[in-house]
């Protein structure tokens, strides 16, 4: 929905979702270290550099998404009625 004009949405939407879901990569990642790091082994600081990668494919990810599913609506609102 990127349009010039001011409008209230109201009800389920299908855009936004990248900020959220990469708010929630990175918590959980967080939250992990934090149970890591209070014992550390090599194991667990593999783990943590892993977690990292995974957090930042999250965000690649939903973003990529986002991308395209915001092409889709303009190809969608582009349409003549």
């Amino acid at each position: 929905m990127n349009s010039d004009k001011d409008m209230l949405l109201a009800g389920a939407s299908n855009t936004g979702f990248t900020d959220p879901a990469q708010g929630t990569a990175i918590s959980l990642l967080q939250v992990t270290t934090l149970l890591l790091v209070r014992d550390p082994t090599v194991d667990s600081l593999s783990w943590m550099y892993v977690l990292q990668q995974m957090a930042k494919d999250v965000g690649e990810a939903f973003l990529l998404k986002q991308t395209k599913q915001d092409d889709l609506d303009q190809k969608f609102n582009a349409r003549p009625n």
